[in-house]
C-alpha cells in the first residue's frame, strides 16, 4: 500500500469488507471510479464478520456514498433492493442506508422505507 492510499480494486474490496478505514480514505482522495461496483455490493450486503455483534455498516458507508461525485445511482439500487430483501441482515443495512437518504429530504427513500415495512416480508 502506498501512502497516498491508493488502493488497487481488489484491496479496497477487500478493506471495504472489512470494513477497514483505509477504504474511506482511498475514497477521500481519489474518488469513487473504477470502485463502484464494490461500493454498491457493500451497500446492498451486509459484510460484516460477525452481524449480531457488529451490526450493520450503514453510518460507515454512507459516508463514503456522499464522498462519491453523484450517489443517486448507489441511492436507486438501495431503494430497489430494499423492496426485494429477504435476508435478516442485508434488509436491516439497507433500511439503515435509506434512513440516511430520508433524513436528507429524499421523499421516495421515506416512501420505500414505508412500503417495505408494512409489507412486513424481511425477516427470515
Amino acid at each position: 500500500m502506498q501512502s497516498d492510499f491508493h488502493l488497487t480494486a481488489d484491496a479496497f474490496r477487500d478493506a471495504l469488507c472489512k470494513g477497514l478505514g483505509r477504504a474511506v480514505l482511498h475514497v477521500r482522495k481519489h474518488g469513487c471510479s473504477g470502485v463502484e461496483q464494490h461500493i454498491l455490493d457493500a451497500c446492498l450486503h451486509d459484510l460484516a464478520y460477525d452481524a449480531q455483534c457488529e451490526g450493520n455498516r450503514a453510518p460507515w458507508l454512507y459516508p463514503i456514498l456522499c464522498l462519491c461525485k453523484d450517489k443517486k445511482p448507489f441511492r436507486d439500487a438501495i431503494l430497489e433492493s430494499l423492496q426485494a430483501a429477504t435476508e435478516h441482515y442485508d434488509a436491516g443495512q439497507l433500511f439503515a442506508l435509506a434512513r440516511f437518504f430520508a433524513k436528507e429530504g429524499d421523499a421516495a427513500a421515506r416512501s420505500a422505507i414505508y412500503e417495505k415495512f408494512n409489507r412486513q416480508r424481511y425477516w427470515i
